[in-house]
């Protein structure tokens, strides 16, 4: 899907800004520049490749969570240096959200660290306390994307 994605909009990267084009595959590129780099409609086969990542390493280590989660970490800063470098979004508000979005779920993963490494054993008073702050990081995700979309 990332790949056929990414062919259609290169296939018709010159007519992106016709109406015709925008009602056709615009929901490929919404809310990603499509006159300054092309690496920038990058952005949507990118997404959708780094969930399908995702996806395979839960299921292919799903018996070494301390992996996964530094898998994760890693994938979510090679996004984070694309981000910042394409700069894909319309607006610099856009990129500033997309920013506190993986800022959080990098420490949401730290989180996932503490609770599968091979560090020394947790009480479980600690364990508790992490677990409040994990969920906390959470919330505050799920709260920031549902007022971001309630907003846009």
């Amino acid at each position: 899907m990332p790949l056929i994605a990414l062919c259609i909009v290169h296939k018709n990267y010159k007519n992106l800004d016709r109406p015709s084009m925008v009602q056709k595959i615009g929901s490929l590129y919404l809310g990603i520049k499509t006159n300054v780099k092309w690496a920038a409609l990058g952005y949507t086969p990118i997404f959708l490749l780094r969930r399908l990542i995702f996806v395979a390493i839960s299921f292919a280590l799903s018996d070494k969570p301390y992996l996964q989660v530094h898998l994760f970490i890693y994938m979510l800063l090679w996004y984070v240096i694309y981000i910042e470098m394409v700069l894909p979004h319309e607006t610099r508000l856009q990129t500033t959200f997309e920013h506190v979005n993986e800022a959080l779920l990098l420490l949401i993963c730290y989180h996932f660290v503490i609770w599968t490494g091979p560090g020394p054993e947790i009480d479980v008073d600690t364990k508790l306390s992490i677990g409040w702050s994990c969920v906390s990081f959470i919330g505050t995700l799920v709260i920031l994307n549902a007022l971001w979309m309630l907003g846009t």
